[in-house]
């Protein structure tokens, strides 16, 4: 498995999960392609196809793909600790059993939605209400409401120190694509706030997907927010995680073909050609 160089990859999410080396997408056949050699391309194995890429109803191994499309509400460091990075930028206790989280600024969807209170909200209050695989982790948030622009108060069933870890299970999802498209829609073809797009889902084949030229990542292992001159580290690199493109360059990339094919052993060549399994 070659990345590119200019491809960062970093934890996301307290799911270790090979994120990124997968949605970075790419695919192959059991045979070898004829496609002429794409040096800006991405082309990664993956043991298996996804039931779906919805992940308010499938299992981490599920995402693995969909990860690099559909982000993580909180993400994680190296020891599995919440950080303040992500999606949701800041979190506070205002009694025992309420929470003011903050939606972070100026990150909009891949379809152009905006990812705000109303999208923060709709995102927990769909994992809450359906059933699959995170809805237990969701089950202690009771209420949600919507105080401004960016904050919501999250009201407990109980105290509940662990509320930043279990919003590291949850994604987020944009109200008005998921509200047409339904939780199977989305399933199929999911959007997000990724440094990549879905285009096509060939089912029992491969996913092929592009770079997302709205994602608010930066730099290689870091976040910025929208608007500051500073990245955000984004601490805990690993190899199991979502990347971010680092350039301009890279923003326009095309990564194609993750295979959904078992493998027991791949071929591997230059970035852009295809990868076969035997």
């Amino acid at each position: 498995m070659k990345f590119d160089r200019e491809v960062s990859i970093t934890r996301s999410a307290t799911l270790g999960l090979a994120v990124l080396a997968l949605a970075l997408t790419g695919c192959s056949s059991a045979e070898p392609t004829a496609d002429p050699v794409d040096h800006d391309a991405i082309v990664v194995l993956t043991g298996s196809e996804p039931r779906s890429m919805n992940c308010a109803e499938v299992v981490a191994y599920d995402q693995m793909i969909s990860s690099a499309f559909v982000e993580r509400l909180v993400f994680t460091d190296a020891d599995f600790s919440p950080t303040k990075d992500g999606l949701v930028d800041d979190w506070e206790q205002t009694s025992p059993r309420t929470r003011k989280l903050h939606a972070r600024e100026g990150v909009t969807f891949s379809n152009g939605e905006a990812w705000n209170a109303d999208a923060l909200k709709f995102s927990l209050d769909t994992h809450h209400t359906t059933p699959g695989a995170v809805t237990a982790f969701f089950a202690p948030f009771k209420d949600v409401q919507v105080l401004d622009d960016y904050t919501v108060e999250v009201k407990m069933d109980a105290p509940n120190a662990a509320v930043p870890a279990l919003l590291a299970f949850g994604c987020g999802l944009p109200p008005d694509y998921y509200s047409v498209s339904g939780a199977e829609g989305f399933g199929k073809k999911p959007v997000g706030t990724g440094p990549y797009v879905l285009e096509a889902w060939d089912l029992g084949r491969e996913v092929t997907a592009k770079a997302n030229p709205k994602y608010w990542g930066t730099s290689r292992g870091s976040r910025r927010s929208p608007g500051s001159s500073s990245p955000t580290r984004r601490r805990g690199p690993t190899s199991s995680s979502a990347g971010a493109p680092t350039s301009p360059s890279a923003s326009r990339r095309s990564v194609r073909r993750t295979s959904l094919l078992p493998a027991t052993r791949s071929s591997r060549s230059r970035p852009g050609t295809s990868a076969t399994s035997r």
